[in-house]
Order: C-alpha cells, then structure tokens, then sequence
C-alpha cells in the first residue's frame, strides 16, 4: 500500500486594518470580505492591512494615518459613527498562495508599468491585471500580496523612505481577528 502524504506551510502574518466605527462593527460581525468588484485602492483591489511582526505601533500609526486621510476624502459615510477604530488580526494563508511584490517581480512590474508613464491613480488597476497575468503565466492564484506602500501627509518625517509593510488579501482567506480598538 502507498501512503502520500500532501504538506502545506502554512504562513501566519499579522496586521492591522484601520477603519470607521460603523465599518468595524460590521466586520466584528461578518468578518472580513473581499468585493471583487469593489474600488481599486494603491494596490488594486482587496482588503488593506499594514503588517508588522512583533511591534503593532508603526502598522497602527499607518491605518490611522489612512484611515484620517479616507475620511478627508470623503470615503465614507459622513451621517454614520466615523469614528477611527483600528482591527488587529492574524491571517493564515498558504505560504505559495503568498505573492511577495520585491525584487525580481516590482522589476517585471516596473518594466511592464514603468514610472511615470501613468497616472498613479491607475497603478493599483494595473497591479491586478499583471497579478492575473503572473497567475496565469505559472498556473497558480495569489490570495495575498505583501508590498510596500507609502502613507499620505507624512512629508518628510520619515526615516528612509515613505514605504511601509502592507498586507492585501485579494482572495479569501483565514482572518482571526485579534483585538479591535
């Protein structure tokens, strides 16, 4: 008798998701959902969580940070409870369902989107169509993508560079949330 033994790795990442009050209590009771039709957000369309390993500050620092410059915006419902409320959770995932938007895969992206030749409103729409086509092209799906985006109105207050660790879930799956405050 043959026994196959199948192995998957799981990855566990945490992060932060910055929102409103009204937002929030929905989530606490449904969870989080992926619209495949909803907006196209700086890195196409999903559900946006800064990650951190071991130190929430700076992922808190970066949801409120957006969650501030959403409602200056006029991204949410002004006759609701706006206020910021910040949702911690671990998300465990298939480590190859995982795309890791560095190196040799920003570089086929930049090549194929260089800087500057669009506007930046229309980068996140571009990110989809080259996450399809990386998809297609390796006959496998990316439920996530980590990248690095930067925050709005943080000037030149930053070491480094305005670039930080997010999350984007694109496909469902398991989120815990942790704690929400």
């Amino acid at each position: 008798m043959l026994l196959v033994v199948s192995t998957v790795n799981i990855s566990t990442l945490k992060g932060i998701h910055g929102t409103t009050k009204y937002h929030a209590e929905s989530i606490l009771v449904n969870g989080f959902k992926v619209d495949p039709d909803g907006k196209v957000g700086k890195a196409g369309r999903g559900v946006y969580f800064w990650h951190y390993l071991h130190d929430r500050s700076t992922a808190v620092y970066c949801a409120n940070a957006w969650t501030n410059f959403a409602k200056k915006q006029g991204s949410y419902d002004q006759e609701k409870d706006c206020t910021l409320v910040n949702i911690e959770v671990e998300i465990l995932t298939n480590v190859d369902s995982i795309l890791n938007f560095e190196g040799q895969v920003q570089e086929s992206f930049n090549k194929a989107f260089p800087i500057g030749s669009y506007d930046e409103s229309s980068y996140g729409a571009k990110l989809d169509v080259f996450i399809e086509e990386l998809e297609s092209n390796l006959s496998c799906k990316f439920n996530l993508v980590k990248i690095n985006l930067s925050v709005p109105n943080l000037g030149r207050n930053v070491a480094f560079a305005n670039s930080f660790p997010a999350i984007i879930i694109k496909d469902d799956v398991d989120i815990n949330i942790l704690d929400s405050f």
